[in-house]
């Protein structure tokens, strides 16, 4: 996993937007289209899903008030 950075705005340039829109599309094909094809297979979805749960817990530490480099110690432990 990439080492957090400070700003806020690069963590989404890293691909959390893309990650976010990839999950909001399967929940809602689940939610609106649920015989056809999902978009993303449920393995992937299940990896996504973890990395999504890595992303919150970083940005809760963040706003809890913990510095960045406590963060990229505690996340080094985090596995998906």
């Amino acid at each position: 996993m990439k080492k957090l950075e400070t700003n806020k705005e690069t963590l989404i340039n890293q691909g959390v937007k893309n990650l976010s829109n990839k999950i909001a599309d399967t929940r809602n094909h689940y939610t609106h289209l649920p015989d056809s094809k999902p978009p993303i297979p449920i393995n992937e979805l299940m990896v996504l899903t973890k990395k999504l749960k890595i992303i919150i817990e970083i940005c809760f530490l963040y706003e809890l008030g913990f510095n960045v480099n406590t963060i990229n110690e505690i996340s080094d432990n985090f596995h998906y």
